[in-house]
Protein backbone atom coordinates (compact mmCIF):
# COMPACT_ATOMS: atom_id res chain seq x y z
CA UNK A 1 0.00 0.00 0.00
CA UNK A 2 2.87 2.50 0.51
CA UNK A 3 3.62 2.74 -3.20
CA UNK A 4 0.55 4.08 -3.48
CA UNK A 5 2.19 7.26 -2.21
CA UNK A 6 5.59 6.80 -3.04
CA UNK A 7 6.65 8.55 -6.22
CA UNK A 8 10.30 8.34 -6.07
CA UNK A 9 10.43 5.27 -8.61
CA UNK A 10 8.70 7.11 -10.76
CA UNK A 11 9.85 7.41 -14.35
CA UNK A 12 8.58 11.09 -14.29
CA UNK A 13 11.14 13.76 -14.61
CA UNK A 14 9.03 16.86 -15.03
CA UNK A 15 5.99 18.92 -13.94
CA UNK A 16 3.77 17.49 -16.91
CA UNK A 17 3.96 13.97 -16.32
CA UNK A 18 3.58 14.16 -13.10
CA UNK A 19 0.20 16.30 -13.56
CA UNK A 20 -0.49 13.94 -16.40
CA UNK A 21 -0.21 10.45 -13.54
CA UNK A 22 -1.98 12.84 -11.32
CA UNK A 23 -4.82 13.49 -13.73
CA UNK A 24 -4.95 9.03 -14.50
CA UNK A 25 -4.77 8.24 -10.74
CA UNK A 26 -7.37 11.41 -9.75
CA UNK A 27 -9.52 9.45 -12.83
CA UNK A 28 -9.47 6.13 -11.41
CA UNK A 29 -10.46 7.36 -7.60
CA UNK A 30 -6.99 7.27 -6.24
CA UNK A 31 -7.08 10.28 -4.05
CA UNK A 32 -4.15 10.67 -2.17
CA UNK A 33 -2.21 9.22 -4.97
CA UNK A 34 -3.34 11.96 -6.89
CA UNK A 35 -2.62 14.51 -4.43
CA UNK A 36 1.30 13.56 -3.73
CA UNK A 37 1.74 13.53 -7.81
CA UNK A 38 0.16 16.61 -8.27
CA UNK A 39 2.42 18.05 -5.07
CA UNK A 40 5.06 16.73 -6.77
CA UNK A 41 4.10 19.11 -10.01
CA UNK A 42 3.94 21.85 -8.08
CA UNK A 43 7.51 21.37 -6.48
CA UNK A 44 8.95 21.35 -10.16
CA UNK A 45 6.63 24.12 -11.58
CA UNK A 46 5.29 26.44 -8.80
CA UNK A 47 3.98 29.02 -11.49
CA UNK A 48 1.53 26.41 -12.71
CA UNK A 49 -2.05 27.30 -12.93
CA UNK A 50 -3.42 24.21 -14.40
CA UNK A 51 -1.48 22.53 -11.31
CA UNK A 52 -2.88 24.66 -8.67
CA UNK A 53 -6.50 24.54 -10.04
CA UNK A 54 -6.53 20.88 -10.21
CA UNK A 55 -4.48 20.63 -7.01
CA UNK A 56 -8.00 22.25 -5.37
CA UNK A 57 -10.27 19.45 -7.25
CA UNK A 58 -8.65 16.79 -5.78
CA UNK A 59 -8.68 18.65 -2.33
CA UNK A 60 -12.31 19.20 -2.66
CA UNK A 61 -12.91 15.24 -3.66
CA UNK A 62 -11.47 14.79 -0.52
CA UNK A 63 -13.14 17.09 1.55
CA UNK A 64 -10.45 19.17 2.41
CA UNK A 65 -12.05 22.99 1.90
CA UNK A 66 -9.76 24.99 3.52
CA UNK A 67 -6.74 23.46 2.10
CA UNK A 68 -8.67 23.53 -1.61
CA UNK A 69 -9.03 27.17 -0.54
CA UNK A 70 -6.09 27.81 -0.74
CA UNK A 71 -4.97 25.96 -3.60
CA UNK A 72 -7.88 27.89 -5.50
CA UNK A 73 -6.56 31.19 -4.40
CA UNK A 74 -3.25 30.32 -5.76
CA UNK A 75 -4.54 29.20 -8.83
CA UNK A 76 -6.77 32.92 -9.35
CA UNK A 77 -3.16 35.14 -8.05
CA UNK A 78 -1.50 32.90 -11.25
CA UNK A 79 -5.24 33.43 -13.31
CA UNK A 80 -7.24 35.87 -12.00
CA UNK A 81 -9.77 35.73 -14.49
CA UNK A 82 -10.26 32.27 -15.03
CA UNK A 83 -14.00 31.55 -15.18
CA UNK A 84 -13.35 27.63 -13.87
CA UNK A 85 -11.15 28.50 -11.28
CA UNK A 86 -14.11 31.52 -10.08
CA UNK A 87 -16.42 28.36 -10.37
CA UNK A 88 -14.35 25.99 -8.07
CA UNK A 89 -14.11 29.03 -5.32
CA UNK A 90 -17.95 29.55 -5.51
CA UNK A 91 -18.40 26.23 -5.07
CA UNK A 92 -15.85 25.44 -2.50
CA UNK A 93 -16.74 28.41 -0.43
CA UNK A 94 -20.80 27.67 -0.59
CA UNK A 95 -20.51 23.69 -0.49
CA UNK A 96 -17.51 23.11 2.03
CA UNK A 97 -17.28 26.09 3.58
CA UNK A 98 -21.01 27.37 4.07
CA UNK A 99 -20.26 30.39 3.27
CA UNK A 100 -23.27 31.47 0.63
CA UNK A 101 -22.91 34.91 0.42
CA UNK A 102 -19.42 34.45 -0.82
CA UNK A 103 -20.05 31.83 -3.08
CA UNK A 104 -22.70 33.88 -4.90
CA UNK A 105 -20.13 36.63 -5.19
CA UNK A 106 -17.49 33.98 -6.76
CA UNK A 107 -20.10 32.30 -8.79
CA UNK A 108 -21.24 36.08 -10.71
CA UNK A 109 -17.82 36.76 -11.40
CA UNK A 110 -17.35 33.35 -12.55
CA UNK A 111 -20.38 33.89 -14.79
CA UNK A 112 -19.46 37.63 -16.05
CA UNK A 113 -15.85 35.76 -16.63
CA UNK A 114 -17.89 33.14 -18.60
CA UNK A 115 -19.99 35.44 -20.67
CA UNK A 116 -17.07 37.46 -21.54
CA UNK A 117 -14.65 34.71 -22.83
CA UNK A 118 -17.05 32.01 -23.86
CA UNK A 119 -18.74 32.43 -27.53
CA UNK A 120 -22.58 31.63 -26.82
CA UNK A 121 -22.26 28.41 -29.88
CA UNK A 122 -19.16 27.29 -27.46
CA UNK A 123 -21.23 27.17 -24.08
CA UNK A 124 -23.26 24.25 -25.79
CA UNK A 125 -21.13 21.78 -27.52
CA UNK A 126 -20.67 19.16 -25.43
CA UNK A 127 -17.90 17.45 -27.13
CA UNK A 128 -16.06 21.16 -26.89
CA UNK A 129 -13.12 22.29 -25.14
CA UNK A 130 -15.79 24.63 -22.82
CA UNK A 131 -19.00 22.67 -22.22
CA UNK A 132 -18.12 21.28 -18.70
CA UNK A 133 -16.70 24.31 -17.29
CA UNK A 134 -19.69 26.62 -18.47
CA UNK A 135 -21.74 23.58 -16.79
CA UNK A 136 -19.54 24.05 -13.35
CA UNK A 137 -20.41 28.41 -13.92
CA UNK A 138 -24.17 27.61 -14.08
CA UNK A 139 -23.98 25.06 -11.28
CA UNK A 140 -22.46 26.93 -9.13
CA UNK A 141 -24.53 30.25 -9.37
CA UNK A 142 -27.90 28.44 -9.94
CA UNK A 143 -26.74 26.88 -6.34
CA UNK A 144 -25.82 29.77 -4.65
CA UNK A 145 -28.93 31.51 -5.73
CA UNK A 146 -31.21 28.80 -5.02
CA UNK A 147 -29.50 28.57 -1.50
CA UNK A 148 -29.92 32.26 -0.57
CA UNK A 149 -33.69 32.12 -1.54
CA UNK A 150 -33.40 34.44 -4.61
CA UNK A 151 -35.42 32.04 -6.77
CA UNK A 152 -36.43 34.14 -9.80
CA UNK A 153 -32.68 34.51 -10.31
CA UNK A 154 -32.51 31.17 -10.09
CA UNK A 155 -34.99 30.36 -12.45
CA UNK A 156 -33.52 32.49 -14.79
CA UNK A 157 -30.06 31.11 -14.84
CA UNK A 158 -31.74 27.16 -14.97
CA UNK A 159 -33.49 28.85 -17.81
CA UNK A 160 -30.67 30.27 -19.45
CA UNK A 161 -28.27 27.07 -18.83
CA UNK A 162 -30.94 24.64 -20.18
CA UNK A 163 -31.34 26.92 -23.24
CA UNK A 164 -27.35 25.81 -23.89
CA UNK A 165 -28.23 22.27 -23.47
CA UNK A 166 -26.93 22.57 -19.61
CA UNK A 167 -29.13 20.76 -17.11
CA UNK A 168 -28.65 19.81 -13.28
CA UNK A 169 -30.78 19.17 -10.11
CA UNK A 170 -34.02 20.53 -9.87
CA UNK A 171 -33.68 22.46 -6.49
CA UNK A 172 -31.00 22.16 -3.81
CA UNK A 173 -31.27 18.71 -0.92
CA UNK A 174 -30.06 20.59 2.08
CA UNK A 175 -30.88 17.46 4.27
CA UNK A 176 -34.24 18.51 5.20
CA UNK A 177 -36.13 15.48 3.63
Amino acid sequence: MASDFDVTGEDATDAATFEAQAREAFTDEKLPRALVLIDRAIELEPGSFDAWSFRAKILVALDRGDEALVSIDRALELEPSDYDALAEKSGILSMLSQDLEGGLKYAKLAYDAMVASVAPERRSDPEGDDFWAVENVYDNLYYALYRLGQLDEAAKIRAEASSYGHDFAEGVDDGDA
